[in-house]
């Protein structure tokens, strides 16, 4: 009797550890895509903007709120375009395979499945803005300074 009080309070610790960590889990998972959605542009759209301008600090306080402002409008239209170009390239591949052979549409269909879960790179080919902002030089070298 003693075994069985001692494995069910292990037990329902257990439960309960684990009910509790699913839950704390979940709302944390929650509050990150709110901050992700509230961030507008992103940090990398600030980020772009700050280096192909070379904004000092001071211009970079009064323009964060502007950008995200903005970005936000930006994050609601990709998400807009974003559905309305799956609309379009689904009309284009079916108006496509009613053209071509059974073949060609096994081949449509693998390209399809591909080219909707291609990721963009993250990282990897450096881009106009992360190049000129590794070359940027460090505050206090800058040409001409002392």
């Amino acid at each position: 009797m003693k075994n069985l009080k001692t494995i069910l309070t292990i037990v329902g610790l257990l439960l309960i550890g684990f009910t509790g960590g699913f839950f704390t889990n979940r709302e944390l998972v929650k509050r990150h895509i709110q901050k992700v959605g509230d961030m507008g542009g992103g940090p990398r759209l600030h980020d772009h903007i700050y280096t192909a301008i070379e904004a000092t600090e001071e211009q970079k306080k009064v323009l964060q709120p502007i950008i995200k402002e903005h970005g936000k409008e930006l994050s609601k239209l990709m998400r807009e375009t974003r559905t309305e170009r799956k609309e379009i390239m689904d009309k284009m591949f079916a108006a496509v395979s009613e053209e071509i052979s059974p073949t060609q549409q096994k081949q449509l269909t693998t390209f399809r499945e591909k080219y909707l879960k291609r990721k963009r790179p993250f990282r990897g080919r450096k881009g106009e803005f992360q190049k000129k902002r590794e070359r940027k030089p460090k505050e206090g070298n800058r040409p001409g300074e002392s």
